[in-house]
């Protein structure tokens, strides 16, 4: 394992994920698919749009719902809370608004001394430049937080699309 993936997650992470409905891709689902297998616990973040119902049947045993009020998850939220109670050392944000949710979660994440990382491949921006500066602003704070899907995925324990489609013996 190389060193940049070994160093991506410090200490136990926690997977959150925003607005999954808005940016419903691939590589979303094989990032909590990752998660889910290493029993890492995801945290959905659903807008008042979203059937919280729905999502919360669906949930498993080590997944959660909450319901932001604000553009950060964090922002009169039980998610600090939650966190502390899981013991998560590093928070992997994934779907949603990159200049938006996105880059507000991963500021309050900071302010909340979490190590962050963002799934650059698994949330998009209002306009690909709004997209790469907020993505930039996030790699600014904190050096590393711009992760791929696949180095999240190896990080988690699990192995890469590439790696799959060519291990076939």
């Amino acid at each position: 394992m190389s060193k940049p993936v070994r160093q991506m997650i410090e200490g136990k992470p926690a997977v959150v994920v925003i607005d999954a409905h808005k940016t419903p891709s691939l590589r979303l689902s094989r990032v909590i698919e990752a998660a889910r297998r290493r029993e890492v616990p995801i945290v959905f973040a659903v807008s008042p749009s979203a059937d919280a119902a729905a999502v919360a049947l669906a949930a498993g045993s080590n997944e959660y719902v909450i319901r932001p009020r604000r553009l950060s998850v964090f922002f009169g939220t039980e998610l600090p809370i939650l966190l502390r109670e899981l013991g998560a050392h590093t928070v992997i944000l994934a779907g949603g608004e990159t200049n938006t949710a996105v880059h507000y979660s991963f500021l309050d994440a900071h302010q909340y001394d979490y190590f962050c990382r963002v799934v650059e491949d698994c949330v998009l921006g209002s306009s690909p430049r709004k997209h790469e500066a907020a993505l930039q602003a996030m790699e600014y704070m904190q050096t590393g937080a711009r992760r791929r899907c696949d180095e999240v995925i190896l990080a988690l324990g699990g192995v890469p699309a590439a790696v799959k489609r060519t291990a076939i013996p």
